[in-house]
């Protein structure tokens, strides 16, 4: 028992707000003065303390938002990326006085380095600056101890240092992959040299849906050395118990060489801890195999003490820990089968992750097919440079991926199964589970999302069953960008399968860029945008209108095409007598070419702010007019163009209208049944990111430099 003791003193302070800590620290201290408390409460209220303390000190590392800093020290690159010019890797700095990792992106045109190399560059380091919603990425930085963002700066490029020996062998292995097939070469850069294939948003979208992305990276190779090296030494099912554990003496050699080749990161460590426990488990009964499971989790936490915030810290821990609380059960084996199958395909989706319910049966078959078949046949054509036995591997995946059905669960339809699995194994469940199965009929929620993608824009309106997305964020060639990581899993979450329409306000990547990725994972049953030319659909212009039980979806004005802003689509939603008005890019002159049309101007209840809040997009002239009661601004916080300008926000605010700006507030949703609308943050900030000082008086119209390198 006190080893789930530990476990939550260990992982508590990552999940509370910091000051729900400070109170339960309070009230242990009180408890201790007029009662007497068992001493291991006390201990391990004072690992709780400690862990708290740590998980402080990490969440003031992280700049505040705004702050810039120029530097020029020597730096190594980790990993490269190039598509279309632009390139993008992870660094870590060498020497000076920062540390840590930071994400760099640049020129390819102007630098082209390759991995290892280490070079003397000019950075502009600038802070993350994750929404409120992504409290998975804050976690996942400071896990990681991300430094920040960079860009290359202007300057001298001097190369202190040449690629490594391991660099070398890589790019051999770089030349000869390329004889093999083009799923054979996806499939063996990202094992062999972590290079994330360009293949298209459907493959991509097929990955997801099968739970196999993990193979597409070096996590793949590593889990097939995994896999062998436990069949190699792996004990009797019964031994797990506590019983005698024997492993050949070749084992503790190959695990040692295998952590010392692989890259540090957390899910390896964590095998690799678990690993060391069973290992000094061998010929004793410490441990049967739950108190293995809490230790090794224990273990974890200690290391990693950011690790707590991370969902796919509860994913993998709380797989594994359903995998041995079912076989524990005295059911029979085919309930065990199925119960853990539904169990983990239900797990994922309430963990917030986009897999499908296919993910279990993937892993199941695929994971020993690349331990058995692939892993041997890429050492094979590494070896001899023939490569058809790995080409035909990686042919039959990538078949397997593009037949795979595309379902995701919603967060309703994965309690419901989750129901179903424990019934399985308790039948005094069943009832539950009838009244789970029954909740999973619930509708999506009727209402308008404004989504925090950062430099960008994206809403979706729910409404009787329909499903409109206007605009759909930011996003670079071949990448998910806000998407994925705020539009696609809300869909999910709702249960959203197919979308009404989508209007994309015109072609810019910031209002467009998303386009590519919802495509291949929805069906669209309307898509109007205002450059057809460069999104495909339909354009839109001025009279176009939907409707549906009381919602009207009109377009007031489309410019002509290849205009770029001027193009935007100028959109109304009414639902009763209240007006919401998207403005998109669209610049004044188009505004005041649309009010001339539109008389009388109507006065508004909500209006999101043209061009992101820029100066080109607004008119005192008609604000005067329109004064709406709210006004949004789809800006990113301390974003590169500082949106929305000051005085556009205080003119604004002056008309008696109230501001939010999305990425100060995170996404914001609208009832529009209510009879006000009003505005509402969906998510609150982090604690943590408040109790840091990172978000007051942030000033979003200037970047602070608040120093120089040399």
């Amino acid at each position: 028992m006190w080893l789930v003791g530990l476990a939550l003193a260990l992982g508590l302070p990552s999940l509370l707000s910091p000051y729900v800590s400070l109170v339960m620290i309070a009230s242990l201290c009180v408890a201790c003065l007029v009662m007497r408390i068992n001493p291991v409460i006390i201990g391990l209220g004072l690992v709780f303390c400690c862990q708290l303390a740590r998980v402080l000190a990490l969440a003031h590392q992280v700049w505040a938002p705004g702050s810039q800093l120029v530097v020029n020290h020597p730096i190594q690159l980790i990993s490269v990326q190039q598509r279309q010019g632009q390139a993008y890797g992870i660094a870590k700095f060498v020497s000076g006085p920062l540390s840590g990792r930071f994400q760099l992106s640049w020129s390819w045109t102007r630098w082209q380095p390759k991995t290892s190399e280490i070079w003397q560059v000019p950075l502009k380091l600038r802070a993350f600056d994750p929404g409120p919603a992504a409290r998975d990425l804050s976690f996942h930085y400071l896990a990681n101890q991300w430094v920040a963002r960079a860009r290359l700066g202007s300057g001298r490029l001097e190369r202190l240092a040449n690629s490594n020996l391991p660099t070398r062998i890589q790019s051999r292995w770089r030349d000869s992959l390329a004889q093999a097939s083009q799923a054979g070469q996806w499939l063996g850069k990202g094992m062999l040299l972590g290079e994330k294939p360009d293949w298209g948003q459907i493959n991509q979208a097929a990955l997801e849906q099968s739970g196999l992305g993990h193979l597409f990276s070096p996590s793949g190779l590593h889990l097939a050395m995994a896999v062998n090296l436990i069949a190699l030494g792996a004990p009797r099912w019964g031994q797990w118990r506590g019983g005698s554990m024997h492993a050949s003496r070749w084992t503790t050699p190959a695990v040692a060489w295998v952590v010392w080749v692989l890259p540090l990161k957390l899910p390896i460590i964590r095998s690799f801890i678990a690993y060391l426990l069973w290992r000094g488990n061998r010929g004793a009964h410490r441990f049967d195999w739950s108190s293995l499971y809490l230790a090794t989790l224990c273990l974890t936490l200690i290391f990693w003490p950011a690790a707590g915030g991370q969902s796919s810290t509860f994913l993998s821990f709380g797989a594994v820990g359903w995998i041995l609380l079912v076989a524990r059960t005295r059911v029979s084996g085919w309930r065990k089968s199925v119960s853990v199958l539904l169990g983990l395909s239900a797990l994922g989706a309430l963990m917030g992750l986009g897999g499908g319910v296919m993910s279990p049966v993937s892993n199941g078959l695929w994971v020993p097919l690349l331990a058995a078949l692939g892993a041997p046949a890429l050492v094979w054509g590494l070896l001899t440079e023939y490569w058809w036995a790995w080409s035909l591997f990686a042919d039959l995946l990538n078949a397997y991926l593009l037949w795979i059905p595309h379902y995701s669960l919603s967060q309703w339809q994965a309690a419901g199964l989750f129901a179903v699995a424990a019934a399985l194994l308790w039948p005094a469940l069943i009832p539950v589970t009838l009244l789970a199965l029954v909740t999973q009929l619930r509708t999506p929620t009727d209402g308008l999302w404004l989504y925090s993608v950062g430099a960008g824009q994206a809403m979706r309106i729910q409404w009787r069953g329909q499903s409109w997305l206007m605009d759909l964020g930011p996003a670079r060639p071949g990448q998910l960008g806000a998407a994925g990581w705020e539009l696609l899993p809300d869909l999910r979450r709702e249960g959203i399968r197919t979308l009404t329409g989508v209007v994309a306000g015109h072609g810019d990547a910031d209002h467009a860029g998303g386009l590519p990725a919802i495509q291949a994972r929805l069906p669209i049953q309307n898509l109007i945008a205002g450059e057809p030319d460069r999104t495909g659909g339909r354009g839109c212009h001025r009279g176009q209108s939907w409707s549906h039980q009381g919602l009207a979806i009109r377009i007031l004005w489309g410019g002509p095409p290849l205009q770029k802003n001027a193009a935007s689509c100028v959109i109304e939603v009414r639902v009763d007598d209240h007006r919401i008005w998207i403005l998109g890019d669209s610049p004044k002159t188009e505004q005041w070419a649309m009010a001339r049309i539109h008389q009388p101007m109507p006065s508004l209840d909500m209006l999101v702010a043209a061009h992101h809040g820029a100066r080109d997009g607004f008119s005192q002239g008609l604000a005067s007019i329109q004064r709406p009661a709210h006004v949004v601004f789809s800006q990113a916080k301390s974003g590169r163009w500082a949106h929305p300008a000051p005085e556009i926000e205080r003119a604004w605010q002056n008309l008696g209208s109230n501001t939010y700006r999305l990425g100060d507030t995170g996404t914001l949703f609208v009832d529009l049944a209510q009879t006000n609308l009003v505005p509402k943050a969906r998510y609150q900030t982090s604690p943590w990111t408040r109790l840091a000082g990172k978000i007051a008086n942030s000033n979003y119209a200037k970047h602070v430099v608040f120093g120089e390198g040399p």
